[in-house]
């Protein structure tokens, strides 16, 4: 018994030991083509624990991290080839926390940051190398706030943003070095809005913007000493390569005449007539290889007459006749090869009257009675080789009376009632006209 409770005591003693014991710290690295190590780390419970390291390919220090339980924990640090701090970010439970710093590769401070639960909070302030200030950026849960500002070298300011979170609002400047206002603009929702003026170094008007919505619509231009010389209406504006994007024309704020898009490629996107800013007569889109995409023609902002769709190869794959922005008369759907796909009638803007549609070769595919968009009187399905494949009758949307589907061989396949869509009886026959499935329905009451 007393050698029992000795075992008995060794045992706990060494499930003890063994639970109090540090988890082993695991090194894992990675290596770039060339042999050289790419990261360094320690692992513990296959996950990051402790210190962390990137490398350069040529072996120089990249960064340094700490993790706790995989999460960024403490001190994070980037360098330079050169072997200076790039920056420099404090981190609590994997957010960002504190202030961060940034430097020039030759060691001059670039940047302050401060962070609040991930988030930027408060002033970010930018030095140039010289050490005097370059920007003061005003951030509030993570987004520009307020007044930010960018000074000269010199100390002056150069540029003066209004933002609303993170969205430009309000009046917005830019200064010459020596003091002098260059430039004053108004911001609506992070687009230009309203009157922006542009001045000469002595103080005046030089140009006058008016912009609706982002775009501008006209420009009044005046001389070195004060003078109108003229006022702009047309406008030409290009992606960031040079390419046009578009040519606008406005009169007293509208837009007219002919107005231009282009693709990035060059090739142009639409024309479209404008009268007193509504679209007017023919209006073109192309596609982005330069050939037509359609052409639809507008009478007071509305289409009008025949409108016409192409496919890639300039082939018609569309043609819809309208009436003051309403489907009214024949629509036609088209093949690639031309031939006709479908036809179909509209008065007022809804289906009316007999549809058709059509095979490759020009044999009925089906053809149906519309009545207010619904189908209304009998829809029929033809097979391609001319034979009736089916033919269902119906009453204001519904499926009501016999529907009789055939064989491509002609015989009858299946007959059934049905009852504003519901299935009343149903007998279905095999290819040599026997009976092999009768079904019998009761009617919803």
């Amino acid at each position: 018994m007393k050698l029992l409770l000795i075992k008995l005591a060794f045992l706990n003693i060494l499930l003890l030991l063994t639970v109090s014991l540090p988890q082993e710290v695991e090194i894992r690295k990675t290596y770039f083509p060339n042999g050289v190590v790419k990261t360094e780390g320690e692992y513990k419970n296959n996950m990051r624990n402790g210190n962390f390291k990137e490398f350069y390919d040529d072996g120089k220090l990249w960064k340094e991290w700490y993790f706790e339980n995989d999460k960024e924990e403490g001190s994070h640090r980037w360098y330079y080839k050169n072997g200076t701090t790039h920056l420099d970010w404090n981190y609590i439970h994997g957010k960002l926390e504190g202030i961060s710093r940034w430097y020039y590769e030759t060691g001059e401070l670039l940047a302050e940051q401060n962070y609040i639960n991930d988030k930027l909070e408060g002033i970010t302030k930018t030095y140039y190398k010289s050490g005097a200030k370059m920007g003061l950026w005003k951030y509030e849960n993570g987004l520009l706030n307020g007044l930010s500002q960018t000074f000269f070298e010199n100390g002056k300011v150069e540029v003066e943003k209004y933002y609303v979170e993170g969205r430009l609002e309000g009046k917005n400047r830019v200064y010459f070095d020596f003091g002098k206002l260059a430039l004053e603009a108004n911001y609506k929702n992070n687009k230009l809005e309203g009157i922006s003026k542009l001045y000469y170094p002595d103080g005046l008007i030089k140009v006058i913007d008016t912009y609706v919505d982002g775009q501008i619509i006209k420009r009044e231009r005046y001389d070195i000493v004060g003078k109108f010389e003229k006022t702009e209406e047309s406008f030409k504006d290009f992606y960031d390569n040079g390419i046009i994007k578009s040519e606008t024309s406005f009169d007293n704020g509208l837009k007219e005449g002919l107005n231009k898009t282009y693709y990035p490629s060059g090739f142009i996107q639409s024309e479209f007539n404008y009268k007193k800013g509504i679209p007017d007569s023919t209006c073109i889109a192309y596609f982005d290889s330069g050939t037509v995409k359609s052409i639809i023609h507008y009478e007071n902002t509305k289409e009008t007459g025949l409108s016409e769709e192409f496919d890639k190869s300039g082939q018609l794959i569309g043609a819809m006749t309208y009436k003051q922005g309403i489907l009214d008369g024949k629509s036609v759907l088209y093949y690639p090869d031309k031939s006709v796909k479908s036809e179909m009638n509209y008065v007022n803007g809804k289906l009316e009257g007999k549809s058709k549609g059509f095979y490759k070769d020009g044999k009925l595919e089906w053809e149906a009675e519309y009545s207010d968009s619904l189908l209304d009187g009998v829809k029929t399905w033809y097979y391609a080789n001319g034979n009736t494949e089916k033919y269902s009758f119906y009453r204001k949307g519904k499926q009501s009376g016999l529907s009789v589907s055939y064989y491509e061989n002609g015989f009858v396949k299946s007959e059934a009632k049905y009852d504003e869509d519901v299935l009343i009886s149903e007998i279905n026959y095999d290819e040599n006209g026997r009976v092999i499935k009768y079904n019998t329905q009761t009617s919803p009451k």
